[in-house]
């Protein structure tokens, strides 16, 4: 835990989910062991896998859709957050209500959300990725927050590219998806094999399918005519993870498997307390993403086109792999903009100028991303260029830029600033208070406003054209930058983040900040 805690305060990840693992003889066939758990531990997306010829079984508990499909509507139902059950009712709600106040736990499971807002999006239409629903759901032994996360698949995807946009699920991996996957392999030193992968069917006559995350799993193997199982469990280490709860946590999870393959003695059995499944809905303060309809694009830079732009904003949006690039590139777009997505760390420098020809940009977008700035060189090479005015469309306007988190840190080193770890320590998936002018991007919005942080690095601001206009609730760390003379802004917060209290309005205020957009025929 505290290794991943220390990656967290470089900046190199905000979550990851590490899994341990117990083993031993089953006494019992897989089958049985499967029919009691069943009884003793029912879970709506349960599984069960049987390989005679392989002489092996899965056993699977699982209480998590990775992914469901049905008429063109995608559904996941992403847990993280959890408490054990209470002994009496009184008990039971207490911990419900601990969960539902604990901002470690909210932070963790307000990052999934985000994570699988992103993911759902990258086959989704533009305006139809929403939070649905938030509950707690309560099972035999422990009690999870849920949400339902779901968008409407786009006309050139189907269910088997949008499972592959969503696996693994985001719940098991950690935030940033890619990073966290590389680390995982490092530090549990070993393939998960069957556990975190999924089990799921499809009708391929009418692309209804529905696909589970395997938790609670039980592999069973057979080796000289006995079965030995293997199971593994674990959670979402985060900066505000403590250590020894999340032994305890990994314990509870895997506390009904344990059980039914005989490994927990009956005095340890006995001090876990069984509850009925349960489900208790709670508010969600949904906001609208955009009052109009959504009449935007998303491209992807690399596929040849011939295409007549009219006078929308003209968004280029510079990825750095982060795990919610695509709530941003959909919010963008959500507002009526026809919005390029273009790879910040495969695309080289010298294609910067293929990409102005190809669509002239009104606006560049700077994304977030794990590491620093210095990950992406053309993240930085357009920083550059926006800081010695020489950011410029086909008709030699200046173009318009607006930096996220780590591009708001690349704006600030291209202006000398200092990147550091911050003073104050990583804040990750949790909404604080913002203190800003109330100009600009932040016109429409008092001081303060709640926006939801990603960060462990913070810039050291200068006496410079690149002025500090919001700061957090302590007047310590900046939050965002206006340059005096160019169109530049940046933000540290993650305004697109369903933590954010009408991000959206930072968003449009930088999409209005080019009135005069001229039409431009791109050509391939």
């Amino acid at each position: 835990v505290k290794r991943v805690q220390r990656a967290i305060s470089k900046g190199q990840l905000y979550q990851l989910n590490f899994g341990r693992t117990w083993s031993g003889e089953i006494l019992q066939e897989p089958w049985d062991l499967m029919k009691r758990l069943a009884l003793d531990n029912p879970a709506p997306f349960s599984a069960w896998l049987d390989c005679p010829d392989l002489e092996m079984a899965i056993c699977s508990s699982s209480p998590e859709l990775l992914l469901s499909s049905s008429n063109r509507l995608l559904k996941t139902r992403p847990i993280k957050g959890t408490r054990p059950r209470g002994e009496n009712p009184t008990t039971e709600a207490l911990l419900r209500q601990e969960l539902l106040s604990d901002e470690k736990e909210l932070a963790e499971h307000r990052m999934l959300v985000d994570l699988e807002r992103n993911d759902i999006g990258l086959v989704s239409s533009p305006g139809s990725v929403e939070q649905s629903h938030f509950q707690v759901e309560a099972y035999a032994q422990v009690q999870h927050l849920v949400s339902e996360v779901r968008g409407e698949i786009c006309d050139e995807h189907d269910v088997w590219s949008a499972l592959q946009a969503i696996f693994p699920g985001g719940s098991i991996t950690g935030c940033p998806k890619t990073v966290t996957c590389a680390a995982i392999d490092l530090i549990e030193g070993k393939a998960r094999s069957f556990w975190t992968g999924s089990i799921g069917h499809v009708d391929h006559r009418t692309g209804k399918s529905a696909w589970n995350i395997l938790i609670r799993t039980l592999e069973a193997k057979k080796t000289g005519g006995l079965w030995k199982g293997t199971v593994q469990a674990g959670g979402g280490l985060v900066i505000g993870s403590n250590p020894a709860s999340e032994v305890e946590e990994a314990k509870w999870k895997a506390a009904a498997l344990r059980k039914a393959a005989g490994w927990i003695t009956e005095e340890a059995q006995s001090k876990l307390p069984i509850g009925e499944v349960a489900i208790y809905p709670q508010k969600l303060n949904k906001k609208p993403l955009n009052p109009r309809k959504s009449t935007g694009t998303i491209e992807r830079w690399g596929i040849e086109r011939n295409v007549y732009f009219d006078n929308r904003p003209r968004v280029v949006f510079i990825d750095n792999l982060d795990s919610f690039s695509w709530n941003i590139i959909h919010a963008f777009a959500n507002l009526n903009a026809n919005v390029l997505h273009v790879c910040g760390l495969t695309t080289e420098i010298n294609e910067w100028k293929k990409i102005v020809n190809s669509i002239s940009p009104t606006h560049v977008i700077l994304g977030p991303g794990p590491g620093r700035p210095s990950n992406s060189e053309l993240t930085q090479h357009i920083a550059s260029m926006a800081i010695s005015g020489k950011l410029q469309d086909g008709f030699g306007k200046e173009i318009s830029l607006l930096g996220i988190c780590l591009g708001h840190q690349a704006i600030g080193e291209a202006m000398g600033m200092n990147l550091i770890e911050s003073p104050l320590g990583p804040v990750h998936g949790s909404p604080v208070k913002i203190i800003h002018d109330q100009f600009g991007l932040f016109s429409e919005l008092s001081s303060p406003a709640l926006m939801a942080r990603y960060n462990s690095l913070v810039l050291e601001p200068l006496d410079c054209d690149l002025e500090t206009v919001a700061w957090d609730e302590t007047m310590t760390l900046p939050m965002a930058f206006r340059h005096r003379i160019h169109n530049i802004h940046s933000v540290q917060f993650h305004p697109e983040s369903c933590g954010s209290e009408f991000g959206m309005k930072i968003l449009e205020a930088f999409i209005e900040s080019s009135p005069d957009i001229q039409p431009w025929a791109s050509h391939g």
